[in-house]
């Protein structure tokens, strides 16, 4: 039932990707921050400022598509709590979305260039309390 609920809540947020809208139960992401994503091939490290933003702090990939969107260096940050589920949502308001399942780490990368596509990801995210 869970991973229904993540999948329908996962699905509806990239939606909005592309308008660079909140995401649906959405606020800024207030916390300070790193968070460092990986997926085979592909690691991405973002500062988290704390203003509800995610600066790109270093990006490698052996996907060009991934690289462009980690080009836009400053992201919207979200965190999203519904049904249970609290997300993190890295945004770069062209597109390309990574949303992260709290604390868990594991998420998902959505491009949405024309030879984007989705991917699985794990982040590490630490914060201040």
């Amino acid at each position: 039932m869970r991973t229904a609920v993540l999948a329908t809540l996962l699905l509806a947020a990239t939606s909005s990707a592309a308008k660079d809208e909140v995401p649906k139960g959405g606020k800024p992401f207030l916390k300070n921050g790193v968070s460092n994503c990986v997926v085979p091939g592909t690691e991405i490290d973002f500062h988290l400022t704390g203003q509800g933003t995610a600066q790109v702090v270093k990006a490698s990939s052996n996907y060009p598509p991934l690289l462009r969107a980690a080009g836009v260096k400053i992201w919207k940050a979200w965190e999203v709590n519904r049904d249970g589920l609290r997300l993190l949502v890295l945004d770069n308001g062209r597109a390309t979305r990574i949303m992260v399942k709290l604390p868990a780490g594991n998420g998902m990368a959505f491009i949405g260039e024309k030879e984007g596509g989705v991917s699985d990801i794990l982040c590490q995210v630490l914060v201040s309390p």
